[in-house]
């Protein structure tokens, strides 16, 4: 039996049948538990978030936000899976997850509820090979998080821990959008000249010529304060409700979330919001996520005046956080889920992002089969992203 920590229940030690894990410290003898918090912010979490594979939707400060002002605003309960090795307590693995019920449905998804691009499990590589390889483990990995009618695992990047190899009888199929990336390597300016096409590259700057010279001059900085932030993200959600008629901004929960993560990241620069102004006044927004290899494009506004359509200012505010964080020594420039066509203009490569499912029972081989064919359970899966109380 799995132990349900927030129970108070003694967990159980999983049996090492196949003895795979010499190389892994601690990962021959695994004890799973299942509870309905956990210390994100934590040295021991946040030095197995540093050791693994997993995408700043995992980091520390994320899945704090998440878990303390999303998840208690949403229809969903907490299921936060660990791993430790029994006799030391060292923290192995960590699966976080939300439960929600539909329509009868019970559906388990990872720490998401339409706010994370990508999805991965918290484990070292050498861990992770060790678990995979235990068959007990595997299937004990997969009870502990009954009840479930539909295992939901979405966005998985390729470089990420591959779930299906840690719980039995997943299916794994590619999930209809990609991520888009590019790397700068070099120098920035060559990278440019290289990457964006001369149209691309001229069209731009012939914007910024008339821009300054009809409007005035578009200056970009980094919010650096609670004040700063606050503006941003009151333009951030103005300009999205007027473009986007379901926008998750529109939802407090969902508002207050993503500003949270903003608010506890100043110190550590992990969440920058960029913002542009002319003369003063806000006209352009970007909320990203960074760390010192990848910059994040999340969340984007930019102004609706039609004095201000004629002079591409989305295109210029990526052009200008590149160039910045490039300088800071980030070369990986994540443009995110989704097929937009500006993508191409800055260089971008296509990313697939893989789903992982798992049934439980014939209500769930049910739901999934009609998931797969993209009719009902897809649109209850993104209702139970803003359900809120």
């Amino acid at each position: 039996m799995i132990n349900k920590a927030d129970h108070k229940k003694p967990p159980n030690r999983v049996a090492d049948a196949e003895r795979r894990s010499e190389g892994a410290p601690g990962a021959h003898d695994p004890v799973i538990a299942v509870q309905a918090d956990f210390d994100f912010l934590s040295d021991e979490y946040r030095t197995l978030f540093a050791a693994s594979g997993a995408t700043l939707f995992q980091s520390p400060l994320w899945l704090d936000a998440f878990y303390r002002t999303l998840v208690p605003a949403v229809a969903a309960e907490p299921v936060i899976v660990t791993v430790r090795e029994r006799s030391s307590g060292l923290l192995l693995l960590v699966l976080a997850c939300v439960r929600q019920k539909s329509l009868g449905a019970r559906i388990m998804q990872p720490a998401d509820l339409g706010i994370s691009d990508y999805n991965a499990v918290v484990v070292s590589s050498e861990v992770f090979e060790a678990l995979a390889g235990m068959a007990h483990f595997r299937r004990e990995l997969r009870r502990s998080l009954l009840p479930f009618d539909v295992f939901l695992f979405r966005k998985q990047r390729p470089e990420s821990p591959d779930i299906h190899r840690l719980i039995d009888g997943m299916t794994v199929f590619e999930n209809i959008n990609a991520a888009h990336e590019t790397i700068i390597a070099g120098d920035f300016d060559l990278w440019e000249r290289q990457a964006l096409s001369k149209a691309t590259r001229k069209g731009i700057a012939r914007k910024q010529r008339n821009l300054e010279k009809e409007v005035g001059t578009l200056a970009f900085s980094i919010a650096r304060d609670a004040a700063e932030i606050d503006a941003a993200f009151q333009f951030l959600r103005d300009e999205r409700q007027k473009r986007f008629a379901d926008d998750l901004l529109s939802e407090a929960a969902y508002f207050d979330f993503y500003r949270a993560v903003a608010h506890s990241a100043l110190a550590s620069g992990s969440a920058p919001t960029y913002v542009g102004k002319i003369d003063g006044r806000i006209v352009t927004v970007d909320f990203t996520l960074a760390d010192q290899n990848r910059h994040l494009m999340l969340l984007a506004a930019y102004s609706s005046d039609p004095a201000h359509q004629k002079y591409s200012l989305g295109l210029q505010a990526i052009l200008d956080q590149m160039r910045t964080r490039r300088a800071a020594g980030i070369s990986i420039m994540d443009l995110t889920i989704g097929d937009e066509d500006y993508k191409s203009s800055f260089g971008a490569t296509r990313v697939p992002l893989h789903n992982i499912t798992l049934a439980n029972g014939l209500i769930g081989k049910l739901a999934l089969t009609i998931y797969r064919r993209g009719s009902w359970l897809k649109t209850i899966v993104k209702k139970l992203s803003s359900k809120l109380h």
